[in-house]
């Protein structure tokens, strides 16, 4: 994913911008939107966005059912 790209991501960055790109695709989805983002960062809890979130009782658990509520089976969001 990063490949085309020549810009230097932390090696913690590339691990979260990887992990959102794996969850957009086993929700079907063809592109990274800042919930994959979101949930990414969440489940990373040794990292301050992931300290943050967990504190304010913000889990993968929480985020995941959340995701797939909002969007449709084509990855619209519903209204």
């Amino acid at each position: 994913m990063l490949k085309n790209f020549n810009i230097n991501f932390t090696d913690k960055a590339k691990k979260v911008i990887s992990e959102a790109e794996k969850i957009a695709r086993e929700l079907g989805r063809n592109v990274v939107g800042t919930e994959h983002l979101l949930y990414a960062l969440s489940k990373d809890t040794s990292g301050i966005a992931g300290m943050l979130l967990y504190n304010n009782n913000v889990s993968p658990e929480v985020l995941l059912p959340a995701m797939k509520k909002m969007s449709g089976p084509n990855g619209v969001v519903k209204d």
